[in-house]
């Protein structure tokens, strides 16, 4: 054989091992995501421990130490601590070695016998390293040593912060602090029914926010015990609620099969505002089962058994999206802030505010919604948002800047100068906006071509005019481009 064919022979049977290698090329069946000092890592059950870098999903572990992990968490020195399904104990994951090793159960401490020994979920509170198990929870202390809190816990919660860790027992929810005293029970017998599962847990403190199996969020006030129902379950979506992320004045809701990732059709992303109290389901992530939630690197990470994905999340940047069948504006935590200040009965005009054959031709993108835009219009790298909607009554048309701490909104419709931000067309029906990208323009009916440098909002009448109205010298200017 010559020696190129060989090398031919080489590189294609090189290339054969490495695709049936890495098959995968991200988790699947993931039951974690969590951020540590070496990335971000993963953990699908039945699938080992995956790390990101460089844009790309990589396998680092498979054995039978790692290979049906339930969850995954970032304990002492960045290393990784591993809850195991019917394991002799839990794994630590050397990240920067990539090799693992087991930390047996304390088989002959008191109290341990009683019960499975299945890990379900692990924690640090920044001290020790917590693990729910159906015996109870374990408590991985300096020194790898075990305490063993037999009894706790007849459900699947559990939640760490650095405080301790909170849990549920007896239809009490438990704090438990790192010196492993409980300091906090507040009994919810008259909030728990016999048939309801409860499957995820958030708490600070000043209340805990709890999900069940039927998908919906409860709060838990800690000073009175007091418990409120606070939303859900989200219109089109079944399934338990399996996740709950608060940032700021929003909570990330996540939804899926309460067992095993795979088992149902069933499950999505939900976004509750703490301000409005509307809680906005994401149409395109429904019907996965999605059970982990996560936020780092200016994204949010959503795991389940359809993989890993990545979301802007709305609570920092704008964001158009389609919920219920509809597109809505989902704007951040500053700009929801300002608009309420501004007037708390503002309503974005829905689809079904516009002609059906408006909407038909109408290119949706993630800059432009008939109702909105988003675009950076003061040339600060900030984006702001232009938006039509009502006021009560009246249509109205406002544009909210985006600033570094805060954010302000400017509706020249309600001062006494021009009405330079409305443009033309009619108040109602056939009035859209349109995203317009910096560049040059040339219109028929301008003596000049409009440069910009910063992005623009065309406000059209449908079948009529249109003019890009342009912020400069601190107000905006029209340039009409068709009448």
């Amino acid at each position: 054989m010559m020696p190129g064919m060989h090398r031919a022979c080489l590189l294609l049977l090189i290339s054969l091992i490495g695709t049936a290698a890495g098959a995968e090329s991200t988790p699947s069946q993931v039951m974690r995501i969590v951020s540590a000092p070496s990335g971000l890592w993963a953990t699908g059950y039945g699938k080992g421990i995956w790390h990101y870098a460089d844009g790309r999903w990589r396998q680092v572990a498979n054995g039978e130490e790692v290979r049906y992990a339930t969850d995954l968490t970032v304990g002492p020195g960045g290393k990784l601590y591993v809850a195991i399904w019917m394991g002799k104990g839990i794994a630590v994951l050397d990240p920067r070695s990539r090799r693992t090793r087991l930390i047996r159960w304390p088989e002959k401490m008191p109290g341990f016998n009683r019960g499975h020994r299945r890990a379900t979920r692990i924690a640090y509170d920044g001290r020790n390293i917590l693990v729910n198990t159906f015996a109870g929870i374990g408590c991985l202390g300096p020194g790898e040593r075990w305490t063993w809190w037999g009894g706790l816990t007849e459900m699947d919660l559990l939640f760490a912060d650095g405080t301790g860790c909170w849990t549920v027992m007896n239809n009490e929810l438990i704090h438990i602090t790192r010196a492993g005293a409980v300091d906090y029970h507040r009994g919810l017998n008259g909030f728990l029914k016999k048939d309801m599962r409860l499957t995820s847990l958030w708490a600070d403190a000043k209340h805990a926010l709890i999900g069940d199996k039927r998908g919906v969020l409860f709060s838990l006030r800690l000073q009175d015990g007091k418990v409120t129902t606070v939303a859900g379950p989200p219109p089109g979506i079944t399934g338990a609620l399996m996740e709950i992320l608060p940032v700021g004045q929003t909570i990330y809701l996540a939804y899926g099969w309460p067992g095993f990732p795979g088992e149902g059709k069933i499950g999505g992303l939900a976004v509750y505002d703490r301000l409005t109290g509307h809680l906005i389901a994401s149409d395109a992530l429904k019907g996965r089962d999605w059970r982990s939630l996560l936020l780092a690197r200016g994204q949010l990470w959503l795991g389940g058994s359809g993989g890993v994905r990545q979301i802007a999340p709305p609570h920092l940047i704008p964001t158009i999206a389609r919920a219920g069948g509809t597109h809505v504006i989902l704007l951040p935590d500053i700009m929801r802030v300002a608009l309420r200040r501004y007037d708390p009965a503002f309503t974005p005009c829905p689809d079904d505010h516009f002609p059906p054959s408006l909407l038909r031709g109408y290119q949706f993108t993630n800059h432009q919604a008939p109702f909105a835009v988003i675009g950076d219009f003061n040339g600060d790298g900030r984006q702001d948002v232009a938006l039509q909607g009502h006021a009560g009554k009246n249509f109205d048309r406002l544009v909210i800047f985006a600033g570094r701490t805060g954010a302000r909104v400017l509706d020249e419709s309600r001062s006494e100068k021009a009405n330079d931000l409305l443009g033309p067309g009619d108040q109602g029906h056939l009035a859209y906006l349109e995203f317009v990208p910096r560049g040059t323009y040339r219109s028929h009916w301008e003596a000049k071509p409009l440069h910009l440098g910063t992005d623009a909002v065309t406000v059209a009448a449908y079948e009529k005019a249109a003019t890009i109205c342009y912020y400069r010298t601190g107000r905006f200017h029209q340039y009409i481009t068709a009448d």
